[in-house]
């Protein structure tokens, strides 16, 4: 990771968003240490799915060696409006659909269950009704600006007084193949995405654009590995290079093995 951000940061001509150039690179932070910190830990739901047991677990077990390593715990609630996030979401289907067609016009492709998932398609009807409600694509647009701003806002207020924030990547242990996938024919657009975003201790820091990374730090009893992600400032990849290298030196993951591995 510490490599990947040396070589990713910095300004190239034309960026759109640029992780900030560090004072040093970013792979000297491994030899760096890490010092203790004010870490916020989310044990609940951020959204409308509950945090399953095992997954609490994980971050319990986790917060308690972040605490002997010396660092400072405090519990968070959600630092932001679950179903403000949502309605962002899904505004943004009517900027999808537009982009959408253009695509499908260049390919002489129709929109339509032959070119697209059902849940795709749901998305597609959806911003094109949005569309027809609203049909000020700059409006919509300044809006969703808006929003993101407001969220991002709520977020530093409700965080900023921790150095790293500790959450469960995903409030349950992973599911088998197939289930909640972009096939499903009977969901809307609304119930599909109040779904799709599960916990959202994930995708709000899409939003706030906060560098934050997912460790496998544990194990459920069917074997399948527990994510547990770490969220820094924005711009303070170093802290979270740091943290993230010390909790891999105490559980490290590299020699686990699945029951079943595919191999080529």
């Amino acid at each position: 990771m510490a490599a990947a951000l040396d070589a990713f940061s910095g300004y190239h001509a034309g960026d759109a968003f640029v992780i900030v150039k560090p004072e040093r690179p970013y792979i000297d932070e491994l030899d760096r240490p890490t010092g203790p910190l004010k870490i916020g830990v989310a044990r609940r739901t951020w959204g409308h799915l509950p945090v399953e047991p095992e997954v609490v677990q994980a971050v319990d077990d986790v917060a308690k060696l972040l605490e002997g390593m010396g660092h400072q715990l405090t519990g968070i609630p959600a630092p932001f409006d679950f179903e403000e996030f949502l309605g962002l979401a899904l505004s943004e289907a009517g900027t999808y659909m537009l982009w959408l067609e253009n695509v499908a016009k260049e390919m002489g492709r129709r929109l339509d269950l032959d070119g697209l998932e059902p849940i795709n398609l749901r998305y597609y009807e959806y911003g094109q009704r949005e569309l027809a409600a609203s049909p000020n694509a700059l409006a919509t647009l300044a809006r969703q600006d808006a929003t993101i701003r407001r969220i991002r806002r709520q977020v530093a207020a409700a965080t900023g007084a921790f150095d790293v924030l500790l959450t469960p990547t995903q409030p349950f242990v992973a599911h088998p193949h197939g289930v909640h996938s972009l096939l499903d024919a009977e969901s809307s657009a609304e119930e599909w995405t109040a779904q799709g975003y599960k916990g959202c201790h994930l995708p709000i820091f899409n939003v706030t654009g906060q560098p934050a990374v997912s460790l496998p730090l544990a194990t459920s009893s069917s074997g399948m590995p527990i994510g547990v992600q770490l969220v820094a400032h924005f711009g303070d990849e170093a802290t979270l290079v740091r943290i993230a290298r010390d909790l891999e030196e105490a559980l490290p993951w590299n020699g686990r093995r699945p029951p079943v591995l595919a191999t080529g």
